[in-house]
């Protein structure tokens, strides 16, 4: 596997990611909820990938694009895995696809079937690739053209910034008193803009905050983090765990250990 963050592209890409591997985990993978929009580009066997439950095995899909999704992802291996994955961020999402989010949101969209055909062609060019290096160079130099000197709508920009800014723990009626919007057309918007509502959003940044503050202890006090978090009661920081990770808190953390 090799990884590249281009600074150049902060803010619009998360990471780009060259895998190989011979697929054998049977295991396979569970995605939590997050904040990334993956293009994949496979160049090997397809993947069995299903939304909140184990995938069936008519449910395979080789290169697609996928938008963000409030709950978990499971993910399994039919054979070997050679693949280019483009993450990138809900406003470079946004800035990329020119086009509703949700679209894309809690879907596995082909990539043929999203109509652009600079993807198809940069799929080809990825795949005729030597080297992981120059798998990258080229997906890094495809992003900077399409990305780079285009604005960032202002009111994306502000409301993705708020719920970050707050970790999830802002009020609704905050961002519509300060973009001077009815719940509606906030709802709408960022649907449109995001593919989820700015409550969903928020929801999904909280729960990141809980990860990130039982990451950095030893042994979490989950009650502890469910009041500095802002939720009402631990009972729904289980909730929001079963949720966007498939898993209790206590499950999930034997999970990721």
């Amino acid at each position: 596997m090799r990884s590249a963050s281009p600074p150049q592209l902060a803010g619009l890409v998360h990471r780009i990611t060259c895998y190989n591997a011979d697929g054998s985990d049977s295991a396979g993978d569970r995605e939590i909820a997050s904040f990334v929009v993956p293009i994949i580009f496979s160049f090997a066997d397809p993947f069995w990938i299903a939304f909140d439950r184990p995938p069936v095995m008519d449910e395979r899909i080789g290169s697609f694009v996928s938008g963000l999704h409030p709950g978990y992802v499971d993910i399994a291996y039919g054979g070997p895995i050679s693949c280019v994955q483009i993450d990138l961020t809900p406003l470079g999402a946004g800035l990329f696809f020119r086009r509703p989010m949700s679209d894309f949101a809690t879907r596995l969209v082909p990539l043929e079937d999203v109509g652009d055909p600079t993807l198809i062609d940069l799929r080809e060019r990825l795949g005729t690739a030597g080297t992981r290096p120059e798998r990258l160079g080229i997906a890094v130099a495809f992003l900077e053209q399409r990305l780079l000197g285009q604005p960032v709508d202002p009111a994306a920009a502000f409301i993705w910034s708020e719920i970050q800014r707050s970790r999830g723990a802002l009020r609704i009626d905050r961002l519509t008193d300060d973009l001077g919007w009815s719940r509606k057309r906030l709802a709408t918007y960022s649907h449109n803009a995001f593919g989820l509502t700015p409550k969903r959003l928020a929801r999904i940044a909280r729960f990141h905050h809980a990860i990130h503050l039982a990451n950095s202890a030893g042994r979490p006090d989950w009650a502890g983090i469910a009041v500095d978090c802002g939720y009402a009661d631990q009972a729904h920081l289980v909730r929001d765990f079963t949720t966007f990770a498939g898993a209790t808190p206590e499950r999930w953390r034997n999970r990721e250990s």
